[in-house]
């Protein structure tokens, strides 16, 4: 699931009430911000790495998608992630594997985690200024968009919603409850 809004629109919150209401809702649910992972340590943060792989990995490294094994991985503002790590992510999503950082390219470790994205800007306008991979967007499929504040919109503001999905998250995530069936069926079967 791709998540568009602008700050404060409560895309996290959206992405817990999907995974809290899923099948994957006894698993992990891993929110990271991309803005806050290092460069230079990027593949090895996502994919993890094994011992001896580079200088300092002294030792195996889960990534995140290990980390959220089973469960959501919540990356927030994927625009800040580099064209080339998004094209690996579109990779890993689409062979339902990865391989970590230093790993032989023999055997990948299968993906089992659910991805969700969020990015601040609108979708289209961000993949026209290359900041966004149109293959993320494709292989994420339902793409939510939100405008103004939360309040706002959760009012009218939400696009890319069915009416069910819609009468769910203004009711029920308001009212703070998690417990949206609506959304379960149409977005997040498994």
């Amino acid at each position: 699931v791709m998540l568009s809004g602008e700050s404060g629109t409560g895309k996290e919150l959206i992405a817990r009430a999907i995974h809290y209401n899923s099948l994957r809702k006894d698993k992990p649910f891993v929110p990271v911000d991309c803005n806050s992972l290092s460069e230079n340590l990027l593949e090895s943060e996502m994919f993890g790495h094994v011992r001896g792989s580079f200088t300092g990995a002294v030792a195996n490294k889960k990534g995140l998608f290990e980390l959220a094994d089973n469960g959501t991985l919540f990356l927030e503002n994927i625009e800040a992630l580099p064209l080339e790590m998004q094209d690996r992510l579109v990779e890993a999503a689409q062979r339902r594997g990865y391989f970590p950082e230093g790993r032989a390219r023999t055997r990948s470790i299968a993906l089992s985690a659910r991805m969700v994205c969020s990015t601040s800007l609108p979708i289209e306008e961000a993949v026209a200024k290359n900041q966004l991979r149109q293959g993320i967007v494709d292989v994420l499929g339902n793409a939510l968009t939100f405008t103004g504040s939360q309040a706002s919109a959760w009012a009218g503001g939400v696009t890319g919603v069915d009416g069910d999905i819609y009468y769910a998250l203004q009711g029920n995530i308001l009212a703070g409850s998690c417990v949206v069936p609506a959304m379960e069926a149409a977005l997040i079967a498994g």
